[in-house]
């Protein structure tokens, strides 16, 4: 399946052919035809791979959030100090995600789906997207005081989900402009510090002067 990814991410899904994801995959043509009903149905299965796998590193995360907002909604809630803890924790999980070698493929893949949406990326928002933007904007909603479905707060939600994204998308641009040879601990370590940064920045318009 990941040669599968690879070869759409690079060449779309009209332009991969069915000859060159039968080679990638190391299998014949009818191979494709039988277990996936043609290329349209591996396209699918390419991007339900590539949500389960997200789904596996990122979702326990925003999983243990929900049940803890859950858990406190008897008691009036989370405190703004708890809400931070579990936002930073879950855009660290994304980090240690995006700068993976493993997501390089996928994110070719992903971002041929932004610009161009097709079945696959209902698929993928649905299985994971939506979910976890969703649980941010509820831990967003309390760290500005505001309402989780307001179009302030899905912004704020998504560009802050930016922040983290940014270090794989623009890959030769972060390499280029931080001087990285390559991306390892050290590196992670320096993104975790930004999130860090972001997620403490982020409070209500009249607590801004705040110390």
């Amino acid at each position: 399946m990941i040669a599968a990814i690879d070869v759409f991410g690079r060449h779309g899904f009209e332009g991969a052919s069915t000859r060159a994801l039968a080679g990638a995959a190391n299998v014949n043509i009818q191979a494709l035809q039988y277990y996936f009903g043609g290329k349209q149905g591996l396209y699918l299965a390419a991007a339900d791979h590539i949500g389960a796998r997200v789904r596996a590193h990122v979702s326990p995360a925003a999983e243990a959030g929900r049940a803890q907002m859950m858990a406190r909604a008897a008691e009036g809630g989370l405190t703004p100090a708890e809400a931070r803890a579990l936002l930073a924790g879950i855009l660290k999980e994304m980090a240690r995600l995006v700068v993976s070698e493993e997501s390089g493929p996928w994110a070719r893949f992903m971002l041929r789906e932004q610009m161009e949406p097709t079945e696959a990326f209902e698929r993928v928002y649905e299985g994971f997207m939506r979910p976890i933007v969703d649980t941010l904007r509820q831990l967003i909603g309390i760290l500005l005081a505001d309402d989780p479905k307001s179009e302030h707060v899905g912004a704020r939600a998504l560009a802050t989900v930016g922040h983290v994204i940014f270090f794989r998308f623009a890959r030769a641009a972060v390499m280029r402009q931080l001087d990285w040879q390559s991306v390892g601990s050290r590196e992670l370590g320096i993104l975790n510090q930004l999130i860090d940064e972001t997620v403490a920045n982020i409070r209500p318009a009249t607590d801004k002067g705040a110390s």
